[in-house]
């Protein structure tokens, strides 16, 4: 792996060896900087050319001045902590070394990363294209569980990677292996409109396996989610305006396949009705479990009762049934060409 680790796999990459706590290092440099500065000019302007302080402050004033531009820039402020005296409490007591150097490490000022905890995302698989934003830690909250253990809960702000990623039952022991020994996690949706997903930490150990909540779709959701009917005693997505639905998000290299075909051949919504599952105001996530049991997509919804999916099937499907056949006219052209020809 190349990085130190602590207990549980916390990445340590780029450690400083002195931690400076309580204030802003690029605040002080560039307050030191501008009274140098400040200083110099009045120095050498008030006294007429002074006494050669003030080329001296000039020397130094300025580089420190442009050190703490450069420092605020690069800076990342703390993240804040939402928590009460009982949660405080349990944390003293209970907290794992892991959870306190997490803790330890995002409460304080960083310079030069990406975000706070920007290793682990990425070590963790849920920043898959650094060339985009990694999830953003929004905060920090510690609670206690009905069981007495600490909860402490890392919410991030995550714009470019779906909640799917996040929740994925794998990835999520994965969680337990990488923050462990000592805890279990679970995957949290905070906030789906604005995005915020958090990681839940809970000390002791995991009771039961984890559940996956994108395919934990009750009765009561699926009859929330309009237009569905029971056909057969199973549920099913109803007749829409258009014969054909394709379920897609647009981060998905094969959603995006399939749509390039209908773009290319002028395929429109009014005969395949787009439906983005990550859309978490509209109930197509829960529509696409109902009618084939899972959220895979692309998947092409092609009767009331049947979808099919994989961006070759559905490519072929469109082809053969949507794409314009050549006429009897057309297509006997070539031939009468042909026969021409040999005449």
């Amino acid at each position: 792996m190349g990085e130190d680790m602590i207990s549980g796999g916390f990445s340590t990459k780029g450690e400083p060896p002195i931690q400076i706590r309580g204030f802003s290092l690029a605040k002080a440099t560039l307050l030191a900087g501008s009274v140098i500065t400040l200083a110099s000019f009045w120095e050498f302007f008030g006294q007429k050319g002074g006494s050669g302080l003030g080329s001296l402050g000039f020397i130094y004033g300025v580089p420190i001045l442009l050190i703490g531009v450069a420092l605020q820039y690069a800076e990342l402020e703390p993240c804040p902590v939402r928590t009460t005296s009982e949660a405080d409490r349990m944390f003293d007591a209970k907290a794992t070394e892991t959870i306190k150097k997490i803790k330890e490490d995002v409460t304080r000022h960083r310079y030069g990363d990406d975000a706070h905890l920007d290793t682990t995302v990425e070590s963790l698989g849920l920043w898959p294209n650094p060339e985009k934003e990694p999830p953003q830690l929004q905060y920090i909250q510690q609670g206690v569980s009905p069981d007495g253990e600490l909860e402490f809960m890392m919410v991030w702000k995550s714009e470019t990677t779906p909640f799917r990623m996040w929740c994925d039952v794998n990835r999520v022991l994965k969680f337990d292996r990488y923050f462990g020994p000592g805890v279990w996690a679970q995957t949290v949706k905070v906030d789906g409109p604005n995005r915020l997903v958090g990681i839940k930490l809970t000390t002791g150990e995991r009771k039961a396996p984890p559940v996956d909540p994108l395919a934990d779709v009750t009765e009561q959701e699926i009859k929330a989610t309009k237009p569905i009917v029971e056909v057969d005693g199973k549920a099913i997505v109803a007749d829409t305006e258009a014969p054909y639905t394709l379920f897609y998000f647009p981060e998905d290299p094969f959603s995006r396949k399939v749509m390039e075909f209908m773009e290319a051949n002028s395929i429109d919504q009014s005969t395949v009705a787009l439906k983005n599952i990550m859309e978490s105001d509209k109930p197509y996530r829960n529509q696409l479990m109902a009618l084939g049991g899972s959220t895979q997509v692309p998947a092409l919804q092609t009767s009331p009762d049947s979808v099919m999916y994989g961006s070759g099937d559905i490519i072929s499907h469109l082809q053969d049934n949507l794409v314009k056949a050549p006429t009897t006219k057309e297509a006997e052209a070539p031939k009468e060409k042909v026969e021409a020809q040999e005449v």
